[in-house]
């Protein structure tokens, strides 16, 4: 689900690669979301469409940046392992 929310962030130029990172739980992904766009990071949310979940932030997909430019706003959440 979370790698589906790269791809929805837009099309990959070449060499991009989809990195996941984790939160908690929705709560955290809702404050993440926020922080985010009061920075203007371009992303999209994903919302989930099917029961029993309907309407749940499930993800975040960064529009593919630089490395460094990506690392400064995301630096501080672990990678799923």
């Amino acid at each position: 689900m979370i790698v589906h929310a790269a791809g929805e962030s837009g099309p990959p130029p070449g060499g991009c690669h989809a990195v996941v990172l984790m939160v908690p739980g929705e709560s955290a992904l809702q404050r993440e979301l926020q922080r985010l766009e009061m920075r203007g990071v371009r992303l999209v949310a994903i919302y989930e469409d099917a029961v029993p979940y309907t309407g749940q932030l499930m993800a975040l997909g960064l529009k593919p940046g630089s490395k460094e430019e990506l690392r400064r706003h995301c630096s501080s959440l672990p990678m799923l392992r």
